[in-house]
């Protein structure tokens, strides 16, 4: 099994708005890599100054 684990200060970002406007939602990115490649994705988000907009929705 491969492990991806994601470390950032901000928050997703959904399909339908930029930049996230070229592919699926975060949970279907997860979804085809568990499926395509057996890989489990984990987030560590960190609550840093910088991104604190984006901490509630992350």
């Amino acid at each position: 099994m491969l492990f991806v684990v994601l470390v950032t200060d901000a928050g997703p970002r959904g399909a339908d708005g930029p930049p996230g406007g070229t592919g699926p939602e975060p949970a279907g990115i997860a979804a085809i890599a568990m499926e395509r490649a057996e890989a489990a994705c984990a987030v560590l988000h960190l609550k840093t100054a910088a991104g604190a907009a984006g901490h509630a929705g992350a």
